[in-house]
């Protein structure tokens, strides 16, 4: 029974040729895997066989072109590789914005607390709201980043998305946060700088 690949509907170029011996397939094999600097006369001194053999194998068999194909598979394949990476990179780097923006998100929202006695919304003195904004930020930006494609509008969909997922108690409470924080003096500094 013969083993030719080439007789086979799925065969492939650097595969086994009709009427190729085993040891000329062996010796292209060699001769495909010496890389980019391979040569008959390099494939010669490996297999430890004449030139002029290696010659009539690779003139017979059309080593040329089936070692092109070969190289051509393997950059595809090396290629598609690459890109499968670079998506699971992307993913991943999406999944830490939307960390990032959640963990913002939450910190912000246990920021905010109302006196019980006056109604008076007010932040929590132990963390600075900015630094909940800084990471919010990032996290936009990273996700803008991902996506190629930063703009304002999308830092702005983004945070429409954030504040969907808010209630309207947590919306209240950071609307008038947000306008008493409008109405402090502009000069005030922060000495945590």
């Amino acid at each position: 029974m013969s083993s030719d690949a080439s007789t086979r509907p799925d065969s492939k170029p650097w595969d086994r040729q009709k009427g190729e011996s085993t040891v000329s397939h062996q010796a292209f094999v060699v001769y495909r895997d010496l890389g980019a600097s391979r040569t008959f006369v390099g494939a010669a001194h490996a297999l430890e066989k004449s030139i002029s053999l290696v010659r009539r194998w690779a003139a017979r068999y059309d080593w040329r072109d089936r070692v092109w194909a070969w190289d051509v598979s393997q950059a595809r394949q090396a290629e598609e590789a690459l890109r499968q990476q670079r998506e699971e990179a992307l993913r991943r780097q999406a999944r830490d914005a939307d960390q990032l923006q959640r963990l913002a998100m939450a910190r912000l929202s246990g920021l905010i607390h109302r006196d019980s006695e006056t109604g008076e919304v007010r932040l929590d003195d132990s963390v600075r709201p900015r630094d909940a904004v800084a990471i919010y930020k990032w996290g936009v930006e990273l996700e803008d980043r991902i996506t190629e494609a930063p703009s304002a509008a999308t830092v702005e969909d983004a945070t429409e998305q954030q504040l969907k997922r808010m209630s309207t108690e947590q919306l209240r409470e950071l609307l008038a946060l947000s306008r008493e924080r409008a109405g402090e003096d502009v000069g005030e500094t922060d000495d945590d700088d």
